[in-house]
């Protein structure tokens, strides 16, 4: 979980990214990972991925970027998915990430 901060000064996008951060991070940490998929109900930050272009929270999307060139480093032969999975859906891992933003967005953060 982070927190950005309230919502007069953050939008939901900027939080898509920082998850697609977070779950980059986590990946840093793991030994001898060969295939990960990370899904995601923002089709927005899924295609500034794929991208160097300026754009919403591109700070974030650098920052991304370069952290998965540490991540590639480390695990050289990562095989990397990143997937759109519908939002509101019933999908449980959807539903338990949305109930840790909104733990996340109260302030109650990690």
């Amino acid at each position: 979980r982070f927190r950005l901060g309230d919502t007069a000064h953050h939008e939901v996008y900027e939080g898509e990214c920082v998850g697609l951060i977070l779950a980059l991070h986590m990946l840093s940490e793991q030994d001898e990972v060969r295939t990960v998929s990370i899904w995601a109900d923002n089709t927005a930050a899924i295609q500034a991925t794929a991208t160097d272009k300026c754009g919403a929270a591109h700070y974030l999307m650098d920052y991304f970027h370069s952290l998965l060139t540490r991540v590639r480093e480390r695990h050289p032969f990562l095989k990397l998915r990143i997937c759109w999975v519908p939002g509101h859906t019933g999908v449980d891992g959807n539903e338990r990430a949305d109930v840790e933003a909104k733990m996340a967005a109260t302030g109650r953060s990690s």
